[in-house]
């Protein structure tokens, strides 16, 4: 099962039943890795249908060898009724798929596809009967969409092939040259696998070529793509090419070589390429030896030829050596500790890298408790770590996983002797159980097996204190639900059958203290697994008040949870319970249902209450609100009349009656208009009103009267109020704002400062809008106004102001103070910035960003965010200089970069380094945006010009994610018609 979805099978089900059919194990961890590769979690071949399409392809194929292409053209030729007639429509339909970068589209969309395309011969229902396409509803339409993204790539990649031209049809779909350099395109790397599984060669010279024009040409996905999926059957001389165009690639930009490439360019490893590698183990940059101890990893794991005895032994040192370097930043030793697991059996290498268990680094303590898992989980060593990784919670995850493999007597027994009187561990343990244990799975359960393979009479004993010292230690509040207590327990009642008796001595012999403790931490739990029907009647006078004032409640749950948590006698344990009077039979209990109809009845009494109190002809308000809140449980059972009274209530009583525009708001203190205020009463329910005819009679409140009542009741609606609001407006025009833009401009009118984020909000969202902009205005230079609520309303001004706006210039010159640091100066600047690109307040920003430049480390965990962090992460103060979108620019970012070299000597001021260049790489390109190419080559220049520059390549790495991205996103069509003149060529 993957992802607790019974519908789709894990790798190991995959695997197993893969197994059982007679195949190798090579061939079987080919097969999984080939469908797991940028599908981790979506795994074609996952899904049980498909499964068995598998099957048949290799029971028919028996290949020693798996293609993913083959396997492909066997399913749609084996799945898809007429596939020879209607294949080229396929392809068809895949590429505009492919050109849209989407596996779906709405129904009408996917029907323009067919219409525009003249493809007569196939159809939206024939693809859902092929069971290749689903349809599902999303925001009221008809969505349409491919099983799996697989399915369009392979389509897309057939087109390809088929093409008189190939190499010019691949170039034109898959990679742009707008605004100058030649870039991939991500979206098309599916495909692009595809067509390296079928034709290697062809694509590592059309890779060769585009490197040539461009050596950014070759990104991460890529580089994952083409290595993976080049056979090692290709011939000689393309194997060297292919492994220089990556590795040297990777090397001469110091970027490091993604890890599904990594893993795999040993099957382009020559005997020369092998000298190359051993000669530049000494490398100064840390960069080239990373790359390199990956690369050897990549041919350790996969036993490579050249790896002689002598040569491991002499890359054993050199790793070592690596992962104890100091000073870098943690890939290098990464990379050299995964490298070193393929040592297995050689604990000298765990003393020999120690010092990475106290690194500050999280992934690097991770890969080091991976490490000595891999090479001798037994040892005492190993596991003395495994324990303080979870007992310190710095690598539970890997810690936890790591115990797994602990196996020999003595492994166990150290593991119990290190943890038994371990409170800090044990607290952890059990307080992140729930993470591995589930119903489904019980991670733990393989520990479980591993201590029941090596339980003698010391591992016995050793268990006993643990289980004893986790329900008598401090706050083990989840003791009572662990699995693994529970499975230790039995375990221990296999060996000796009197263990509860023992269990009990052991408890009367507890202080007070630690008998609270005890049941505090819900003894029941393990108490549950022990119990037997014929010793309850003895127990019940045991576990009484002199035990402890809990024991009789404890003993009960206990028998009351005997057939949930494992007990094998658990009914009979319960019966007996039940016979003798110690807990109460649960089928006799109320039942869920029975209490649900209780309430339900409750909630309608409530209801009517409030409609129709003994009083005649009144009601409360909260009917209102009341009903809205449990509209379903009411509507079942109320009558035609309590529905017609409910709205006549609402309609006849309340909406026609009041007036919004007569709401009386009075503040107590009128200097400041704030703290206490007396407002007309109906305010309090008119939103309730509202919410419920929307629900019952939505039409009423289109009137031209009601939706004016609507819209005058913004002055008194809260956030909560917001929606109903907008889902009855929809949208709204200037002329109906007339009012309520007279209320909220009347400094008179206590209303305007009830709650003036709402009016500003409302100005926000609702589109072509130009009234609001006074009444902005009027918020910004009001004393009144909060300073919160001037910043809204100054940030939602700028939708109603342009450069020619030289009054509003003049008002935020009068707000923005430069010696200050407050948001609502800020925003005055971001404003006379963003709109008005005036030079003095674009200086002082720029000023800031290199002001503020401050030590950060992040701190790992949860914690609360600060200003600082917020701002790194997301770049918020700096925007309005990123989005000035003119190159005339260019030079105070440029200076930008240079000031962050001031900086990236201090490893303290990494994480500012890094934002400023964030910053200049986002003015020039992001998203869908991309200034010019002259900008663009301007930050490469800067790039090449500082290449020495510690992390400079950290830049040209982002640089070049930035570019790949904002290619990708401009080549996107959006348009099924844009698509389609792509295909034809149009």
């Amino acid at each position: 099962m993957l992802f607790d979805d019974p519908n789709l099978l894990s790798n190991e089900e995959i695997g197993t039943q893969l197994k059982q059919n007679g195949y190798s194990a090579d061939l079987i961890e080919s097969i999984i890795q080939q469908f797991w590769i940028h599908d981790w979690g979506n795994s074609f071949i996952a899904n049980k249908e498909y499964f068995e399409v598998l099957q048949k392809f290799l029971a028919e194929k028996k290949a020693e060898t798996f293609s993913r292409f083959d396997f492909y053209t066997f399913f749609y030729s084996t799945t898809v009724p007429d596939y020879e007639k209607v294949s080229k429509s396929l392809q068809k339909i895949a590429v505009v798929f492919e050109l849209m970068q989407t596996d779906h589209i709405a129904v009408r969309d996917f029907e323009e596809i067919l219409k525009e395309l003249n493809l007569t011969e196939i159809s939206l229902q024939f693809l859902v009967n092929a069971k290749l396409i689903t349809i599902f509803e999303e925001d009221e339409k008809q969505i349409a969409k491919w099983i799996h993204h697989t399915l369009t790539e392979y389509l897309s990649a057939i087109y390809l092939l088929d093409q008189k031209e190939i190499i010019k049809t691949v170039d034109r779909f898959t990679s742009s040259s707008e605004s100058g350099t030649i870039t991939f395109i991500p979206s098309w790397a599916g495909t692009l696998r595809f067509l390296v599984e079928k034709d290697s060669k062809t694509f590592i010279d059309w890779l060769e070529a585009n490197l040539k024009a461009n050596p950014d040409f070759l990104n991460d996905q890529l580089t994952e793509v083409i290595v993976f999926s080049t056979p090692v059957s290709i011939p000689e001389g393309y194997k060297t090419k292919l492994f220089h165009l990556v590795y040297d690639s990777y090397q001469e930009k110091k970027w490091w070589i993604p890890v599904w490439a990594y893993h795999n360019l040993y099957k382009f490893i020559n005997a020369e390429i092998y000298k190359t590698l051993k000669d530049n183990a000494n490398d100064t940059r840390y960069e080239y030896r990373a790359n390199t101890a990956a690369t050897i990893d990549g041919m350790l794991r996969n036993s490579h030829p050249l790896l002689t005895p002598g040569e491991k032994d002499f890359w054993k040192e050199k790793l070592i050596a690596y992962a104890k370097e100091e000073g870098t930043n943690g890939v290098l030793q990464r990379h050299s500790l995964a490298a070193l697991e393929n040592f297995v059996g050689d604990n000298s290498i765990i003393e020999a890298v120690v010092v990475n268990d106290k690194s500050t680094d999280t992934l690097v303590r991770e890969a080091f408790i991976n490490m000595c898992k891999v090479v001798d989980p037994n040892s005492a060593i190993s596991i003395g770590f495994f324990i303080r990784g979870i007992s310190e919670d710095t690598s539970h995850i890997y810690a936890r996983n790591a115990l797994y493999s602990i196996s020999s007597n003595e492994g166990i027994r150290t593991l119990l002797k290190g943890i038994v009187e371990n409170q800090q561990f044990i607290h952890e343990f059990l307080d992140k159980e729930s993470i591995f244990n589930k119903k489904e799975k019980q991670a733990d359960e393989i520990i479980i097996e591993n201590i029941r393979k090596n339980l003698d009479e010391e591992n016995i004993s050793l268990i006993k204190k643990l289980i004893l010292n986790a329900f008598t230690g401090e706050e083990n509040y989840r003791a009572g639900d662990s699995y693994f207590l529970q499975q230790l327990a039995l375990l221990i009642k296999t060996r000796e059958p009197q263990y509860l008796e023992e269990i009990i001595l052991a408890i009367q012999k507890l202080t007070l203290e630690e008998k609270n403790r005890l049941f505090i931490n819900d003894f029941e739990g393990v108490l549950s697994v022990l119990l037997e029907a014929n010793e309850l009647a003895r127990l019940k006078e045991v576990f009484n008040d002199t035990l402890h004032h809990h024991s009789k409640y404890t003993f009960a749950e206990a028998i009351r949870l005997a057939p949930r948590n494992g007990n094998p006698n658990g009914e009979s344990v319960l019966q007996k319970g039940i016979e003798l009077g110690i807990t109460v039979d649960p089928n006799k209990l109320p039942k869920y249902e029975d209490h649900l109809k209780e309430r339900e009845l409750g909630i309608y009494k409530q209801f009517r209450k409030y409609l129709s109190p003994p009083t005649k002809g009144q009601y409360f308000p909260q009917v209102f609100a009341f009903f809205v809140e449990n509209q379903k449980v009411i509507e079942s059972q109320m009558s035609d009349d309590e529905i017609q009274r409910l709205l006549e209530l609402a309609i006849d009583s309340n909406l026609n009656k009041i007036d919004p525009e007569k709401i009386v708001v009075r503040y107590k203190d009128q200097e400041n208009k704030t703290g206490e205020y007396t407002i007309t009463s109906v305010a309090g329910h008119f939103a309730d009103v509202l919410r419920l005819i929307y629900k019952l009679k939505p039409d009423i409140l289109q009137t031209p009267e009601n939706r004016r009542k609507v819209i005058n009741f913004i002055p008194f609606a809260y956030s909560n109020d917001f929606k109903i609001i907008q889902d009855i407006l929809g949208t709204v025009n200037d002329k109906e704002l007339s009012t309520l833009n007279e209320i909220m401009l009347n400094d008179k009118n206590d209303a305007r400062y009830l709650v003036p984020q709402t009016y500003i909000y409302f100005s926000k969202i609702f589109p072509n809008l130009k009234s609001p902009r006074v009444v902005l205005i009027s918020f910004i230079k009001d004393k009144y106004i909060s300073e919160s609520d001037k910043d809204y309303a100054l940030k939602t001004l700028e939708n109603y102001i342009t450069n020619d706006d030289r009054n509003i210039e003049k008002l935020l010159l009068t707000i923005w103070n430069p010696k200050e640091r407050k948001a609502f100066s800020d925003s005055a600047n971001a404003a006379l910035v963003s709109i008005f690109r005036n030079e003095v307040a674009i200086l002082w920003r720029f000023k800031i960003l290199k002001d503020s430049a401050k030590p950060f480390h992040r701190q790992e965990g949860a914690h609360s965010v600060g200003t600082l962090e917020m701002e790194l992460d997301y770049l918020a103060f700096a925007k309005p200089l990123i989005d000035l979108r003119d190159e005339k620019y260019l030079k105070q970012f440029i200076e930008l970069l240079d000031f962050s070299l001031t900086l990236n000597a201090d490893e303290q001021y990494k994480e500012y380094t890094n934002y400023l260049w964030r910053i200049a790489i986002a003015f020039v390109v992001r998203d869908d945006f991309f200034l010019s190419e002259t900008a663009y080559e301007s930050l490469k220049k800067w790039a090449d010009k500082n290449k020495e520059t510690p992390n400079i390549n950290w830049f040209n790495k982002r640089l070049e994610m930035a570019l790949t991205e904002s290619k990708s996103a401009r080549t996107r069509k959006n348009k099924v018609s844009e698509a389609i003149a792509v295909l034809n060529h149009e």
